[in-house]
């Protein structure tokens, strides 16, 4: 669907009968368990029902945690290596949760399956968590992903030579502004499953969903905004990469998800790379909320999107 129609079709947009089955089932996945008083007790409470979510995932040929160097302590990262093969093309992929919740588990059935459609070496990468580790902290520790996977990599049966980089809501925009800020042709791709790409809050998509009614709201990302981001800092690239000097970014397949108040920022983003040039890709999650992509037990737009984004990588590293 090309972003022109997107936009017309944004006062019309709900959630599929399997969205409302997955929002349901994270319902009874919390029953039973006090409600969260705080940011600690919400990310043991995500901790603890997340392994429902990774049932039924490809198992990997192997699955390896390592600790890497960052600037004030290890990192944690997992590594999925589909096959043995060996000098296989690599994927680095950050988690999302405003930058303050979000961890390797959650978004491990992202991994395994694109570990295994794809054949590529996944390294999933933790990073220091907002708001005890503001910006810069999460992308500083994403960048020692990169150089660890670029020193380590070919330990893990991977050539980091042939490099993509991927990311979800946060995720996304730390995987953009990593690949902003790297040498050029680091990335031979990178995937963006609805990011947090811009810092407009008065986009149709955020006014429209803006009140929250199918999860994410407007106030809740700017509060996650206002714990990740230095006062009036936000127009940095860095932390708004949709401000980068995107015709130097690598090739980009960008996945909006269509009842999401941040689905205008995938549109704008991309609506800024046809402007320069060719090559990338933008695709709408029809019926689907903000946070689907880890949901593919349940839902089968989540598999179309893992397929379509193989599909991408393949024809770049494959």
């Amino acid at each position: 669907m090309d972003p022109e129609t997107v936009s017309d079709v944004v006062a019309g947009a709900k959630p599929s009968a399997a969205m409302r089955e997955v929002v349901a089932i994270e319902a009874r996945l919390r029953e039973g368990h006090p409600i969260p008083d705080g940011m600690a007790a919400e990310r043991a409470l995500r901790a603890q029902i997340c392994g429902y979510w990774i049932e039924g995932a490809p198992v990997p040929y192997q699955m390896t945690d390592v600790r890497i160097p960052g600037e004030t302590g290890a990192v944690r990262a997992r590594v999925y290596r589909p096959t043995a093969t060996t000098a296989a093309p690599m994927l680095l992929l950050i988690h999302g949760g405003g930058w303050a919740f979000g961890s390797i588990e959650e978004t491990e059935p992202l991994a395994r399956h694109l570990a295994a459609q794809t054949g590529m070496v996944v390294v999933s990468t933790s990073y220091r968590l907002a708001p005890e580790h503001p910006f810069p902290a999460g992308l500083h520790d994403c960048e020692a992903a990169l150089r660890w996977i670029k020193s380590e990599g070919r330990n893990y049966g991977g050539n980091p030579a042939r490099l993509a980089i991927s990311g979800a809501s946060a995720g996304a925009n730390l995987a953009a502004a990593v690949a902003l800020r790297a040498p050029a042709a680091t990335f031979a791709a990178q995937l963006l499953f609805y990011g947090v790409l811009g810092n407009d809050f008065d986009t149709p998509s955020y006014l429209h969903f803006g009140d929250g009614r199918f999860g994410l709201s407007r106030d809740r990302m700017q509060m996650f905004f206002n714990l990740y981001a230095p006062a009036g800092k936000t127009d940095d690239p860095a932390i708004t990469p949709m401000n980068g000097n995107l015709a130097a970014s690598p090739p980009a397949w960008i996945c909006a998800a269509e009842c999401d108040v941040l689905r205008d920022d995938s549109v704008q983003f991309y609506d800024k790379l046809r402007a320069l040039r060719s090559g990338d890709q933008f695709v709408l999650a029809k019926g689907a909320n903000h946070g689907f992509i880890n949901r593919v037990r349940h839902l089968p737009v989540a598999q179309e999107m893992i397929d379509s984004a193989t599909t991408f990588l393949k024809a770049r590293l494959l």
